[in-house]
């Protein structure tokens, strides 16, 4: 329950970050920085990406929390990118939002 209501409070503070829209760098922790950045804003439950090519993509608040849950075992090493694909189809949506707005932390 704990790690829950840790993600409450960076899911908050995304919403925050992401009040207006911030361009996220494409990141992995396999490759780094890598292809093209994309811009995301907090639109109610979801965030905003917005691609290169103007393709919109609502990413929902679960997927969020489901990669938040494994993000230490990500940077890690323990958790392989398949298993946060498992997770969600918005991979590498989430893990470079996630990477910008909490780095190594978590």
């Amino acid at each position: 329950m704990a790690r829950q209501t840790q993600f409450e409070q960076v899911w908050e503070r995304l919403r925050r970050e992401l009040a207006s829209p911030q361009v996220i760098r494409n990141w992995t922790r396999h490759s780094g920085y890598l292809g093209q950045d994309f811009t995301a804003q907090q639109s109610g439950s979801h965030v905003l990406c917005v691609l290169p090519s103007g393709k919109e993509l609502q990413v929902p608040k679960r997927d969020f929390e489901a990669v938040y849950q494994m993000w230490l075992g990500y940077l890690a090493g323990r958790v392989s990118r398949r298993e946060v694909c498992d997770e969600t189809y918005y991979s590498k949506y989430v893990i470079s939002i996630l990477h910008q707005f909490l780095g190594k932390a978590g």
